[in-house]
């Protein structure tokens, strides 16, 4: 095929005659584009035809003032032809040889008069065609040159499997034709950039975050808990004894999962990461509290069953609301958050039951022996009481001290940070996306980040009523185009570009002989939509037309169901419920006719997934918090017969809740899919320190002034506690070298809420104490 032979000398006339003059071999070849042929073959046919192209477009710009009107059809018309006709989601090839048979009769009708030829462009068809360029071209595109720095080519591919082919074959299969459509982009040397983005690759960037976990993320964190566990147990043997316990709980939890058949993602990994970070806490209480019993003058057992007596009930407080906390993601809508919280769960029971089985009865027969042997079970024992770091205990009893010696001061401080912080969390976003879950600085992201702030969105959404019933009645038809005429006033719909059944069928009439001979036959009241023998309209639309298969759904001969494909236009959040709403108003009717009807698509899935996570994040931090504050009500009210010590116990986490979103919103950060379970997790985590130091201030209450009795708690929890939050802020935080946003930013939230729950229940949570002693007495 050859472009028309124009040259720089020949005028304007020349080449209109030239134009009126083509042999049908030319315009044969133009009609050629359409016909299945080799990837070779369509690259030079493309060169070619942006080059004829391009002339085309020269000699529109050359017309004479006469033919303007003309030359503006040509360039809106022809002037990207190469996007228009690469262009497969609503113009398959079928499509494209329609078009050009069009513009080839318009050709042959040019020499006769060419406001004939301007007329007889359907104007519906090129308003329809000028929509879809725009979105396939980038927003910089400058009709007068005309130029654009960046242009879309969408290729659809048969998704279907074959027969006796496996999930994973086909899955296989698939990836395979998408790398190799990204090599071929590669590898071609046209100028320019060329970038392929997919689902599947997607998918396939997305699994290599799957590795990210288990050979950066969770050495990184062991380390760090190493390290912090050798700083405050000083010894080898206790530092191992507790990685020992937590790589028994990260066993014991993935065996859980594979035998409840979850299945692993790339939020699932990360459960080693949390567990590491959490479950060590339990390490950390028992040993402490086991040395100062040892410390006291006990021996090995004994110190083992007082340390469990003493310990044992702030231990199952603390686990049980950090599993409610973790069992509150069952309400979320997405299923990898459900089992992220379910084996979380599992995960904390685990190291509950390592850390008061297997750690004390190890240290038992470690200890045990050396003490038969007479040898020193724990250094400095019996010089003094506390475990932990003493500088440590003292910086924290000395804050804590300090903050009751002046509780006015302080709940003054606390009021005003939390009210401003109210406003920022009243004022948060919720926000979803699949794109989310990409490594930032894989090509995909890059691709749809390109793609997102250079063309117009609404070119990748497509929103659908899915409709069944029975499709071979003419009802459906009636119904359909009624339900096109309600969305003619719909705001974020372009009607124009929206496909269904009936634009087939009209669009085939007006084109095909053979199917108008059909139609005619089938149509009583010349609507141009056929009130029998439908099937058969069907039948024959599935072998000559493409597009009758993105509308209907044929399954052993048996129509099952029709589908309206509706090109949206809303971006925001609040625009995509308005879409949603309004396409539902307009199903009326065809549910008004019997039929079945769901609204859905891109943008509505993702008005819907926000939706449903807002509703789960309040419903979940409504249930941990109602949970947790009535066992610790109903468990200190049976150990102390006091009511308010439990709701003392959870306002400095509540706090720590407001101030974490009020720094979300600081920051920037909104709620998305991983960042929305903070909420629940920051009641269910940071609750722990201040069960841990109330359990220990109403042991010490007995016989002591409240004042001595905040500060023996303290100076005795204070590097239990310490040390927990710091292991606990280490397994969050070091999801922050995460390269996907969410898991970055929730380690990023999670780290300081832990933070401000430590804090508030070390400095704070004494003064609530203090004051409810003295009340009390």
């Amino acid at each position: 095929m050859s472009p028309p032979a124009f040259s720089s000398e020949m005028s304007a006339d020349d080449k209109i005659s030239h134009l009126e003059n083509m042999s049908l071999e030319e315009i044969d070849n133009i009609l050629r584009y359409g016909t299945p042929m080799d990837s070779a073959e369509f690259m030079e046919l493309g060169r070619e035809f942006q080059s004829s192209a391009a002339a085309l477009s020269k000699l529109s710009s050359d017309l004479s003032a006469y033919s303007i009107s003309l030359s503006l059809k040509i360039d809106d018309c022809l002037g990207t032809v190469p996007v228009y006709s690469n262009t497969t989601v609503n113009m398959t090839f079928t499509e494209a040889y329609a078009t050009f048979s069009s513009m080839s009769q318009n050709f042959s009708e040019m020499g006769s008069n060419l406001e004939t030829m301007i007329a007889s462009m359907d104007p519906s068809s090129i308003s329809a065609a000028k929509e879809q360029m725009k979105k396939m071209i980038s927003e910089d595109f400058d009709p007068a040159v005309p130029e654009a720095s960046a242009s879309l080519m969408i290729i659809n591919l048969n998704g279907t499997q074959k027969a006796g082919e496996g999930d994973k074959e086909f899955s296989d299969r698939m990836v395979r034709i998408h790398l190799k459509i990204k090599g071929i982009a590669d590898s071609f040397d046209g100028g320019g950039e060329y970038l392929v983005m997919s689902l599947r690759l997607m998918d396939e960037d997305m699994k290599e975050t799957m590795d990210e976990t288990s050979k950066v993320l969770l050495p990184v964190v062991f380390i760090l808990v190493i390290l912090i566990l050798l700083v405050i147990f000083r010894s080898f043997l206790d530092t191992l004894l507790g990685l020992i316990g937590l790589f028994m709980a990260i066993i014991w939890t993935y065996g859980f999962g594979v035998m409840a058949n979850m299945t692993f993602n790339q939020i699932s990994t990360t459960v080693a990461v949390l567990i590491v970070g959490l479950g060590i806490d339990y390490a950390i209480h028992t040993i402490m509290r086991y040395r100062e019993e040892i410390r006291a003058g006990k021996d090995v057992k004994k110190a083992t069953i007082s340390m469990e007596a003493h310990l044992g009930m702030a231990l199952i407080l603390t686990t049980v609301t950090t599993i409610v906390s973790f069992l509150s993601n069952i309400s979320s809508p997405i299923p990898p958050l459900r089992d992220f919280g379910i084996m979380n769960a599992f995960g904390i029971f685990s190291a509950f039951i390592i850390n008061l089985t297997f750690i004390p009865s190890a240290k038992v027969i470690i200890d045990g022996r050396r003490e038969k042997k007479g040898l020193e079970v724990i250094k400095e024992r019996g010089k003094r009481t506390e475990s932990g770091l003493l500088v440590l205990n003292r910086i924290l009893a000395v804050g804590a001290i300090g903050a009751e010696h002046h509780p006015y001061k302080v709940l003054g401080i606390v009021i005003v940070i939390s009210l401003a912080s109210l406003y920022g969390a009243t004022n948060l976003d919720t926000n979803f996306s699949e794109s989310d879950f990409l490594p930032e600085n894989s090509i995909s992201a890059e691709t749809m980040t390109y793609i997102m702030e250079h063309f117009q969105s609404s070119a990748m959404e497509d929103s659908y009523i899915l409709i069944k019933g029975d499709l071979t009645s003419p009802e459906l038809l009636r119904a359909i185009e009624n339900t096109r005429a309600e969305m003619a006033d719909d705001r974020y719909v372009s009607l124009s570009e929206s496909q269904d059944i009936t634009t087939v069928i009209r669009d085939i009439y007006g084109k095909n002989a053979s199917f108008r001979a059909l139609g005619a036959s089938a149509d009583s009241d010349g609507d141009g939509l056929p009130d029998s023998n439908i099937a058969s309209i069907y039948d024959w639309l599935f072998e000559h037309d493409e597009r009758t298969k993105y509308v209907l759904y044929r399954e052993n001969g048996t129509y099952e169901s029709a589908l309206m494909r509706i090109k949206g236009t809303s971006e925001s959040n609040s625009e995509h419920a308005v879409l949603l709403s309004e396409l539902r108003e307009d199903a009326k009717p065809l549910r008004d006719a019997g039929y079945e009807t769901v609204v859905t698509g891109g943008s509505i899935l993702i008005y819907t997934i926000t939706t449903s996570l807002q509703n789960s994040q309040w419903n979940s931090l409504m249930i941990t918090l109602a949970i947790s504050l009535i066992i610790l009500t109903a468990v200190f009210y049976y150990l102390r017969r006091v009511l308010a010590i439990g709701l003392i116990t959870t306002l400095p986490v509540a706090i720590a809740l407001l101030w974490s979103m009020g720094m979300m919103y600081l920051v920037g950060l909104g709620f998305n899919m991983m960042t929305v379970t903070i909420t629940a997790l920051t009641i269910g985590l940071g609750i722990t320190y201040s069960i841990h130091l109330t359990h220990r201030f109403l042991e010490e209450l007995d016989g002591s002034s409240p004042e001595e009795a905040v500060r023996t708690a303290v100076r005795h929890t204070g590097s239990a506690i310490f040390s927990a939050a710091a292991t606990t802020m280490g397994g969050f935080g070091v999801l922050m070298l995460s390269s996907m946003p969410p898991l970055r930013q929730f380690g990023e939230i999670s780290t300081i809420s832990i933070l401000f729950s430590f804090l508030l229940s070390v400095f704070i949570l004494p003064t609530f104490l203090v004051i409810w002693a003295k009340r009390r007495k």
